[in-house]
């Protein structure tokens, strides 16, 4: 059987017609039907807008653009991938390696950003939604915001680093 990609406007769609039929065909799975609908209309919310209404706030008074958002993507990636033992030397092997080869297509990377993520959160027994979850949970907290934005107008037009001074630091 070959895997269809997820398509929440399809599925939408597909609920739609089946709430017209089913209850005709099979009353007893209505309301199943129904709350599946309402799940399903959930996911127009999707984590990434619900992220980016994060962003939103966060960013409301000092504008964030696309060198912030990438830094920030590498700088989250390369701890991602320190905290599961890749090494220093390795990163810096797979920066010249990727800096050597011709510049790749955006949605095309994003899929294999996607597809990388989501294989290496299974192997390594993390549930990568639930994790992105957690930690969209966690910076909404007011006490985080504050720091980000105080940490964001201290480097902000300074290039890719992050501050690095104790005040910086994101509370856990």
């Amino acid at each position: 059987m070959t895997a269809v990609p997820y398509d929440p406007t399809r599925l939408a769609t597909a609920i739609r017609k089946a709430r017209d039929i089913v209850p005709r065909i099979l009353p007893r799975y209505a309301e199943l039907l129904e709350r599946i609908a309402v799940e399903v209309e959930k996911l127009k919310d999707t984590f990434q807008a619900r992220c980016q209404a994060w962003l939103d706030v966060v960013t409301k008074d000092d504008p964030t653009d696309t060198e912030e958002r990438v830094a920030r993507f590498v700088e989250e990636s390369l701890e991602l991938a320190q905290s599961l033992g890749l090494g220093r030397n390795a990163a810096l092997q797979l920066v010249h390696y990727v800096f050597d080869r011709p510049v790749g297509v955006p949605a095309q990377e994003f899929g294999g950003v996607a597809t990388t993520l989501a294989v290496l959160a299974e192997y390594t027994g993390h549930d990568m939604l639930a994790c992105g979850e957690t930690e969209l949970a966690r910076v909404w907290d007011p006490a985080v915001i504050e720091k980000i934005r105080g940490k964001r107008s201290r480097r902000h037009g300074r290039g890719p680093l992050p501050g690095t001074v104790e005040a910086d630091l994101v509370p856990e």
